[in-house]
C-alpha cells in the first residue's frame, strides 16, 4: 500500500489570502520545508492545512478545510460538503461518503475564503 504523501498548504491570514509562492500557494513538505512548521501551527498569522492524500477529477489536491461538491454515482443528485479531520473516527470527515471517486468530486472553495458556499 502506498502511503500518501505528506503535506501542509499555508495561509498567511495578514493578507487574508493564500501566500503567493512561485505563483502558487505555499506549501510545507518534510522534503522541501517551507519555514518552521510547528511555529506556523500555533501561530495566530498561519492556517495551516494538511493534504488528504485525495485529488478531485481535475487532479487537484484536496486540503483540509477544502469545500467539495461531490455527485451521487447513481442519483446524481449533488452535495457540497467540509473536508474536515474527525478525531472521533481518526479518518476524514466527508459527510458518509466513505467510497470517494475523484471523478465526482471538485474542490469548489475553502472555509477561509469561501465559507457561504457551506449555507
Amino acid at each position: 500500500m502506498k502511503q500518501r504523501k505528506i503535506k501542509f498548504r499555508i495561509i498567511y491570514l495578514e493578507k487574508n489570502e493564500l501566500e503567493a509562492h512561485n505563483n502558487k500557494c505555499s506549501y510545507w513538505t518534510p522534503e522541501e520545508p517551507m519555514g518552521d512548521l510547528s511555529y506556523m501551527i500555533t501561530s495566530k498569522d498561519y492556517i495551516v492545512s494538511q493534504y488528504t492524500g485525495l485529488k478531485d477529477r481535475n487532479g487537484k489536491e484536496i486540503y483540509e478545510g477544502d469545500i467539495v461538491e461531490w455527485e451521487a454515482p447513481k442519483s446524481k443528485e449533488k452535495e457540497i460538503i467540509e473536508i474536515k479531520w474527525s478525531k472521533d473516527n481518526n479518518a476524514w470527515d466527508t459527510k458518509g461518503i466513505y467510497k470517494i471517486d475523484q471523478k465526482n468530486i471538485e474542490i469548489i472553495g475553502n472555509i477561509y475564503e469561501n465559507k457561504d458556499l457551506l449555507k
